[in-house]
């Protein structure tokens, strides 16, 4: 009798007088939500929880660049705690010293498909002698601008979006590198914030973001489609990816292209795989809340530790995109973590509430992890 008072009280304590489900329901998860059994606990000290953290929900939203046929969103639950949006024109490109022209002015890369204004990366190992501008010599890990003269095998390149292009007067003396990421930042808590800026930002700043120490308990990716019904073209690949790449530009390069080797053969518990037209909502979530090891948020290095390597990524693909669509397609990352203590905001802390323990926190778990609504 005394066990039936007591599991009767925890269920008024939850919020209702049901039993609460073992799982999380896969409406909520695609919405980018665990739901009510967990969101009521939203701005509340656990008790049992480390002193002066408070329960928080941290959403971030970026939207793809124009003129994409793939995208994907990847976001990797890991100190680093940065989700980017890759593009399947993503490609690193050798260069010899042979084909750069100082008469044209111009890099040749059979087949590059650089658009104008694409943001490349120039980079180059130490000892070579990079190439050089009557206004001074490349600088290895600067971005550059695709500029003037852009065709299926050849182009030039600016300092500046729309400048003039550079005037190259010497072509280096070994093998260079040029990179086109065609990255955005999903998120601005990493300290690596080189990545493209976002066509329509939504960021987070000032206290309103998670910064190193605050402890990430689960996240959820979420895809949000705002194509009209029948511009809705191609297909919704999603899955918690197993990897063993320390490089976001490694697998976030190769979700984006090749999502049916990188998603469908590669995700934990299997991936899922809609029409785009029959999909109302999708989303990727970490299977449960971990209140046992969470990850805590530290300051960013280019790779990951080791120990992070093996974590598994968020992963959702759109591909097949009809052209002129792809800013259309945006995704939200919700982040569920305990944060420290700030002066206002996000974690103002008052006092631990007596009936909010870590365990709350524990009660129910994904079915699978890829949630699809049609």
């Amino acid at each position: 009798m005394a066990f039936y008072a007591k599991h009767k009280e925890d269920y008024v304590e939850k919020g209702g007088s049901d039993e609460i489900p073992t799982f999380f329901d896969p409406k909520d998860l695609a919405m980018g939500s665990y739901g009510v059994h967990i969101d009521k606990y939203l701005g509340r000290s656990p008790c049992d929880g480390p002193p002066g953290y408070v329960f928080q929900k941290v959403t971030y939203s970026a939207g793809a660049i124009a003129d994409e046929t793939n995208v994907a969103g990847v976001y990797k639950l890991c100190p680093d705690h940065m989700g980017y949006i890759y593009h399947g024109r993503s490609a690193s490109f050798t260069v010899p010293a042979s084909d750069v022209s100082t008469t044209q002015d111009r890099i040749a890369i059979t087949k590059h498909g650089f658009l104008l204004n694409d943001v490349v990366t120039y980079t180059f190992d130490e000892g070579t002698t990079p190439i050089s501008t009557t206004s001074g010599p490349l600088v290895n890990g600067q971005n550059y601008f695709v500029a003037g003269t852009v065709n299926t095998n050849n182009f030039q390149i600016s300092e500046t979006e729309g400048g003039t292009p550079l005037d190259i007067d010497g072509s280096g003396n070994d093998t260079q590198v040029f990179e086109f990421n065609n990255e955005v930042r999903i998120n601005q808590d990493g300290a690596d914030l080189s990545g493209n800026t976002d066509p329509t930002p939504s960021g987070i700043s000032g206290e309103a973001k998670l910064v190193p120490g605050d402890m990430i308990l689960g996240a959820i990716l979420q895809l949000v489609d705002t194509r009209s019904s029948d511009n809705r073209t191609g297909f919704v690949t999603a899955g918690l990816v197993s990897n063993d790449s320390a490089s976001p530009d490694s697998y976030g390069r190769e979700i984006a292209s090749d999502p049916s080797n990188f998603v469908l053969g590669s995700s934990i518990s299997g991936g899922k795989s809609m029409a785009a037209m029959d999909l109302k909502a999708c989303s990727v979530a970490s299977p449960n809340l971990s209140i046992y090891k969470p990850v805590t948020v530290a300051t960013a290095s280019l790779d990951l530790a080791p120990a992070e390597i093996g974590a598994p990524i968020n992963a959702i693909n759109v591909s097949g995109i009809s052209a002129g669509s792809s800013t259309q397609i945006r995704f939200q990352l919700h982040v569920y973590a305990l944060v420290g203590a700030r002066q206002k905001t996000v974690s103002h802390y008052t006092q631990p509430d007596p009936t909010f323990t870590m365990s709350c926190l524990t009660r129910q778990f994904t079915e699978h992890p890829v949630s699809m609504i049609h």
